[in-house]
């Protein structure tokens, strides 16, 4: 086959690839995969729209993949995907009734964590304070930033609605389970049965989002998953030496606007500057 034929044939594979979809390429199988404008996923609790992707049927863990356009310049494209604990068909597409973060009762402790006084506080502190290209960077790790983004869940719950607070103490929870079952699963002294036993029995999470909690212990992200805890474990504990240290002049807003202050940094070297920084100036100001 001459060259320019060749390439004529690539091509037009490629636009029939494109017309009819792309197979999905996930470990899972594809039981529908539509195609055409973008089609609507609709739950009671969560509405979008996007290119539905695939549809999985395991029936451990259905879930949908969505490729989702830019939203109104506010949210890049991206890939989302859903665990569906109870899949229908609505449409050609596999639609959910209840998603584990997607309900009104999990938005509070979610804007929380990813929002303010989570997150977006944590990196604009990063940005208006001026924290150094180098510590930004080199000292970026999960355990300083989900560290705060736990805390920030704890300090918004006592303001949170009584189903909220209930959500936010089952993330927390969550939070703690995977900080022994993930390096459990790494050591060999839990199994992967048992890891999914008790985030489905203990941790009350649905089938889907319990099988996506193990398998991101053992291959999507091992050892990521323990940062949460780790990272909160450490920020109370600092906060408690200096609760100690300061007795009633303890301030417990310019402690956390402190820590704000400090970028991202190791939890060692985060009660280093409280210690050495944070007690003299309160103790200080207060002498004075």
């Amino acid at each position: 086959m001459a060259l320019a034929s060749r390439v004529v044939f690539v091509f037009g594979a490629l636009l029939l690839l494109s017309a009819c979809g792309a197979p999905p390429t996930n470990k899972q199988s594809a039981a529908a995969t539509p195609s055409g404008p973008a089609a609507a996923v609709q739950t009671n609790t969560y509405h979008g729209a996007g290119v539905v992707k695939a549809v999985f049927t395991n029936p451990k863990a259905p879930a949908i993949e969505i490729d989702h356009g830019d939203i109104d310049g506010l949210m890049p494209a991206m890939q989302m995907e859903f665990p569906v604990t109870d899949p229908k068909l609505l449409n050609g597409i596999a639609v959910n009734d209840q998603i584990d973060f997607t309900n009104e009762a999990a938005s509070w402790t979610l804007c929380a964590h990813e929002g303010r006084p989570g997150h977006e506080l944590q990196f604009s502190s990063v940005v208006e304070r001026g924290v150094s290209l180098a510590r930004m960077i080199f000292a970026f790790n999960s355990v300083n930033v989900e560290g705060w983004g736990l805390y920030a869940e704890a300090e918004l719950l006592p303001y949170e609605p009584l189903d909220g607070q209930l959500i936010a103490l089952q993330n927390r929870l969550m939070r703690n389970a995977r900080a022994f079952l993930d390096p459990g699963l790494q050591l060999g002294t839990v199994t992967r049965d048992e890891a999914y036993r008790v985030l489905h029995d203990d941790v009350c999470l649905s089938d889907a989002m319990a099988t996506q909690e193990v398998e991101r212990y053992l291959f999507r992200s091992p050892g990521q998953a323990t940062s949460y805890f780790v990272g909160y474990s450490r920020l109370l504990e600092i906060r408690q030496d200096a609760q100690r240290a300061l007795g009633p002049r303890f301030d417990r807003k310019r402690f956390n606007d402190f820590v704000l202050a400090q970028g991202l940094v190791p939890p060692s070297l985060l009660r280093k500057a409280v210690n050495e920084e944070f007690v003299p100036s309160l103790s200080q100001q207060t002498s004075n």
